[in-house]
């Protein structure tokens, strides 16, 4: 996972245009260890999504992950919600994308509720670090 720092000129270097995925913003532990505060996507454009980011300054620092797919990018954004719970800061569940209308694979309970119980399996253990 290559980190970076969340600026406006950093995010023009390393995301293209019109590209979709998953993001990650956090900040550093003393020593100079990543830790995930909020955990986001992009279906239009995760360039603009991480400048707007950049723009509020909230966190030093952002990871990116590339997704071919709107139901791709809208399953792993679930599950990094799922795994980071307890350590970020947006606690809303992700919704589903608009245009394809999906279910979180990983939520145990009723989808409506959005309850953050999480199904450890091995395909959990095996994408998230």
């Amino acid at each position: 996972m290559e980190v970076h720092t969340l600026d406006r000129k950093t995010v023009h270097q390393y995301v293209a245009r019109r590209e979709i995925g998953t993001y990650f913003l956090g900040e550093f532990t003393p020593d100079g260890i990543f830790v995930v505060k909020y955990v986001g996507r992009s279906l239009t454009c995760l360039r603009d999504r991480l400048l707007h980011h950049a723009s509020m300054t909230d966190y030093p620092a952002f990871v990116f992950h590339l997704w071919p797919t709107v139901k791709e990018v809208f399953e792993m954004e679930c599950l990094h919600y799922h795994h980071y719970y307890d350590q970020i800061d947006n606690r809303r569940h992700p919704d589903s994308p608009r245009s394809i209308p999906l279910a979180c694979s990983y939520c145990r309970v009723d989808p409506m509720k959005r309850r953050a119980t999480v199904r450890m399996d091995a395909e959990l253990k095996g994408l998230v670090g």
